[in-house]
């Protein structure tokens, strides 16, 4: 894997763990498990971003992104 990808791949972890963190502690969805909002936070810039369409452009845009990167190899 490149350095970008690694790079890419590690900032998004750190988000998603730390989304993860947040909503298990002070969230809407608090009141589930840690491995709930875990699970949940994968998808973390459809919760950052609130709104339905924005949400899913961002995570679309992230996903078409990576698959791209990937086949560019």
């Amino acid at each position: 894997m490149s350095k970008f990808i690694q790079g890419f791949v590690s900032i998004y972890a750190v988000l998603w763990f730390l989304t993860a963190v947040y909503g298990w502690l002070w969230g809407s969805k608090s009141d589930h498990s840690f491995a709930y909002n875990l699970g949940r936070a994968f998808f973390w810039p459809d919760i950052w971003f609130n709104t339905d369409i924005v949400g899913q452009f961002v995570l679309g845009i992230i996903i078409l992104f990576i698959v791209f990167k990937s086949i560019a190899r």
